[in-house]
């Protein structure tokens, strides 16, 4: 019976041993994924913020093009009404 229990003891310890290994592998899987995680979480801070300043540059772009549209209809009205006469008469 005590042979038995000392080779159930080795066994143990083995079992033990590889537990504390496989323990320190995955603390420090765990510490790179943490890494990673603030990085991700840091990427993603700078895309939103990247978002918001594309969207009040949009916003402003937007405003902007819709003062010029009337400018740029009554140009092209303008452009329709030039006949090769009236080319004729500028040279």
């Amino acid at each position: 019976m005590k042979k038995q229990l000392q080779a159930e003891d080795i066994k143990l310890k083995i079992a033990s041993d590889e537990t504390t290994k496989i323990i320190a592998t995955l603390t420090i899987e765990n510490e790179a994924a943490d890494k990673k995680t603030v990085e991700v979480e840091n990427t993603k801070t700078a895309c939103i913020n990247k978002k918001a300043s594309i969207a009040i540059e949009k916003n402003e772009a937007d405003k902007d093009l819709k003062a010029a549209m009337p400018f740029v209809e009554a140009a092209s009205k303008a452009l329709l009404g030039i006949k090769d006469a009236d080319i004729g008469e500028l040279k």
